[in-house]
């Protein structure tokens, strides 16, 4: 039942992001593969090598948390991206603030439903986890922008 709600959630944010996106097709793919990849390496060794958080137990749970970090997460973060691109220069640091402090508020509603249990994990990690991964993201984007345009 929980990896319905969030395959349901998933549309009505993808229905959202294709109104707001101002994003062209061909950026879209290569970032959203690129936030797949690095969000999964970081948030796999965060599992695995630290072992600051334990993975879901049961099918319903596992697939749920891969639902989130394939789909879900790469489209928060590309809704980030996309008001990065359009505010201006002193309002893009506070997007990468705001945009952390969503996806903290979404990792604790993660952790609370049961789908991620924290071991030793506290908000200063969730802080630097967050906000390295959307700002990494961004300078991908920047470094496709400006591929791109060099072609």
């Amino acid at each position: 039942m929980l990896t319905l709600s969030f395959i349901f959630f998933f549309f009505i944010l993808l229905i959202g992001f294709n109104k707001f996106n101002i994003l062209p097709i061909t950026k879209i793919i290569p970032i959203w593969l690129f936030i797949v990849f690095i969000s999964g390496l970081i948030i796999n060794s965060v599992f695995t090598n630290l072992e600051y958080i334990a993975k879901p137990k049961s099918a319903d749970s596992y697939i749920s948390y891969l639902i989130l970090q394939s789909l879900i997460l790469p489209l928060a973060i590309l809704f980030i991206i996309n008001i990065y691109k359009l505010v201006r220069l002193p309002l893009k640091v506070a997007t990468l603030i705001l945009g952390t402090i969503i996806l903290i508020i979404a990792e604790k509603f993660i952790e609370q439903i049961g789908i991620i249990t924290y071991t030793h994990w506290n908000i200063a990690f969730s802080t630097i986890l967050w906000s390295s991964i959307i700002m990494i993201s961004i300078c991908f984007y920047h470094f496709m922008k400006r591929g791109i345009s060099h072609s």
